[in-house]
């Protein structure tokens, strides 16, 4: 039977995130989601959402964030507000709120239960706390800058692919030498934003322990030996997924390794080592059971990530140690927005990519390494490289 226009529309209001039992059902429909529009929209339809509707719902989104609404808003109660209370409670003129607001719902973000009132919805109550909110923040002040800078950078460069981490679109915004990492570094606040999206980033994606055979690391493990290093691990997230997952390891077994300025704010559990080590110079833990990296290599140019892979191969003892690459992997056909967007924004700030599976076993055969198996996640657009001393 075919379903006429309303009764179409109508289906289309019933489904949410709950109506799909597995997230490879959900990542799915929203993909569907997406090819839908695109048959949908007219060019119009698609120019007037790039220029004019998601950068209004972005800086609306930012004001927003800037004075604590959605903070204010969710540590008051749940119930509908008033744009009227919201003023008084944030301190804005309501006549600017009305209009801020009115956007910020008609994206979706807010739900509006009668003129000029409100309720937060799941989205604009993450932006309440850490995390996303941070992205925002980071957005404003670096990712946006870098993308509106890239395309008069990349005329300039002849229209040639970035590789130079030294002369990259983000020095060129900056007029600076001063890379993306070292700024972010160079601000106590701008680098807890920065800790902060990370953590947000690893909590909606997921915990590699739940893909990755880490019992099969346990096995055979060499009395003595630090079991797994988490080499820029950043707060360490996935370290402490590990350990939860092992209580029974030794004290001191697991090491947790990034730049000193991130080191110093890490509050781990006493039994994982903490220990700020620069990933360009030569690995000082030897002969580790595993050494694990998660999302560092995209930030780096074919060449630098060449070293670093180096200095872990250099550190590895064959036939026992493993190397283990948390990171995305673009599908030689149809990838993901998640993977080519990444791939763009590391462009756009690092002169770096995100790579094809087929570049990763380059790469590693290169740095005299061999890929074991390449485990991927049913919940991630990531997968796990497992390699060894070729």
């Amino acid at each position: 039977m075919t379903l006429n226009a309303d009764q179409v529309i109508e289906s289309l209001k019933q489904i949410d995130r709950r109506s799909f039992e597995t997230h490879d059902q959900y990542a799915r429909a929203v993909v569907a989601v997406k090819d839908l529009l695109a048959r949908l929209q007219t060019p119009w339809d698609h120019i007037h959402r790039l220029t004019w509707k998601e950068p209004a719902y972005i800086a609306a989104l930012k004001v927003a964030t800037d004075i604590n609404l959605f903070t204010s808003w969710q540590a008051s109660d749940s119930d509908p507000k008033t744009v009227s209370e919201l003023a008084a409670m944030s301190g804005v003129e309501e006549a600017l709120l009305v209009r801020l607001l009115r956007h910020i719902s008609a994206m979706g973000a807010l739900n509006e239960v009668a003129p000029d009132t409100y309720t937060l919805t799941s989205f604009t109550e993450s932006l309440a706390g850490p995390g996303n909110s941070d992205s925002l923040r980071l957005m404003f002040e670096a990712t946006y800058p870098a993308f509106l800078n890239l395309p008069s950078f990349l005329a300039k460069n002849g229209y040639r692919n970035p590789i130079n981490s030294s002369d990259s679109n983000w020095q060129d915004l900056r007029h600076s030498p001063q890379t993306y990492i070292e700024f972010v570094g160079s601000d106590t606040d701008r680098t807890k934003s920065f800790q902060n999206l990370m953590v947000a980033y690893n909590k909606a994606k997921g915990v590699w322990t739940d893909f990755y055979p880490t019992t099969d690391l346990i096995r055979g493990i060499k009395p003595d030996r630090v079991v797994l290093v988490d080499a820029g691990g950043g707060l360490g997230f996935d370290i402490e997924a590990f350990r939860l997952k092992h209580r029974q390891l030794p004290n001191k077994s697991l090491v947790l390794q990034d730049l000193p300025t991130v080191i110093a704010t890490v509050q781990v559990h006493d039994c994982i080592k903490v220990m700020p080590h620069n990933l360009f110079e030569p690995q000082p833990v030897k002969g580790a059971r595993a050494y694990f990296t998660h999302i560092v290599f995209h930030t780096w140019t074919n060449t630098d990530a060449m070293k670093v892979l180096h200095n872990l191969a250099e550190a590895m003892e064959r036939g026992y140690s493993k190397l283990l690459l948390h990171e995305k992997i673009i599908s030689d056909r149809h990838p993901t927005p998640d993977t080519t967007s990444m791939d763009l924004t590391m462009m756009a700030m690092f002169s770096a990519t995100e790579r094809t599976q087929s570049i990763w076993r380059e790469m590693l055969t290169a740095a005299n390494l061999k890929i074991n198996k390449v485990y991927t996640s049913p919940t991630l657009f990531d997968a796990i490289i497992e390699a060894e001393l070729a």
